[in-house]
């Protein structure tokens, strides 16, 4: 499948942020004082998760900034313990109530934005801390937030963490641009392999610089087929290919190659 580049693919992705921001909104209003404090993704609670979404898209919007006015970045990592604890010193603390306000605003003003851009500006390349990504993937980063640690929010609080299969399946195109950044240690794959959800496809085939990710499938002998959500989730380390499978997945042909690729795999 080619990625959606046109202005009415992004204003979609536009309007599927204000939706998923909204409804992790009303499952944040629903948390009781203890289900605030559980532990939701590593060290950090589902306050901390909270806030630290308050404060993803106004640094990204820098980023799309910089790509329509030519300007570089700063390479952002973050891996290094310093970064965790600069972001930790940023979300700082505050009531639930103002967390919640914090996140329909600036996912509000985030999709507000995306709806400005201009069909030139679509095909710019734009820093991410994965590698340099076309504008048109790269605005898909603030609804894969919202996606992705909703996830780890609704896991904590015991909630069904299944989320939006349509917010999902717009958030693929960027999770599988992102997926050689994560694969960059494999080494040990030696055929293609296919990986399908819902009408999305791609294969996975060996690089020099460990896997290269296409769109399309390409008749590979061994095929993972998921819901969107699994993939988006199996591909940011949320769950791992076992969970997936129990969650419904399926491998068609050798499950070993793709067990063996997605044990390799390192998210940011």
């Amino acid at each position: 499948m080619a990625v959606p580049t046109a202005v009415p693919d992004v204003q979609y992705v536009a309007a599927l942020t204000r939706r998923e921001s909204e409804s992790l909104a009303g499952v944040l209003e629903g948390l009781t004082a203890e289900q605030w404090r559980l532990p939701a993704c590593g060290d950090w609670t589902v306050d901390q998760v909270s806030g630290h979404l308050g404060i993803v898209p106004s640094s990204v919007q820098q980023w799309y900034d910089a790509a329509i006015e030519g300007e570089e970045v700063e390479p952002l990592d973050m891996r290094d313990p310093e970064f965790q604890e600069t972001q930790l010193d940023m979300i700082g603390e505050a009531d639930p109530e103002d967390r919640v306000a914090g996140v329909r605003y600036a996912y509000g003003a985030a999709a507000d934005y995306v709806d400005e851009l201009g069909a030139a500006s679509l095909d710019l390349p734009t820093y991410t801390p994965e590698g340099m990504l076309p504008l048109s993937l790269a605005v898909r980063i603030s609804l894969s937030e919202l996606f992705v640690h909703g996830f780890d929010i609704r896991r904590a609080a015991g909630l069904d963490d299944r989320g939006d299969q349509e917010v999902a399946a717009a958030v693929l195109p960027h999770a599988a641009a992102v997926l050689p950044s994560f694969l960059a240690g494999a080494r040990d794959l030696v055929a293609p392999v296919e990986l399908v959800a819902g009408d999305q496809s791609w294969t996975l085939a060996p690089s020099t610089g460990g896997v290269a990710v296409t769109d399309g499938g390409q008749g590979a002998r061994s095929t993972l087929r998921l819901d969107p959500g699994e993939l988006v989730l199996l591909v940011w380390g949320r769950i791992t290919l076992a969970d997936a499978l129990a969650r419904g997945g399926r491998i068609d042909g050798d499950a070993a190659s793709l067990e063996s690729l997605f044990a390799q795999l390192d998210p940011l």
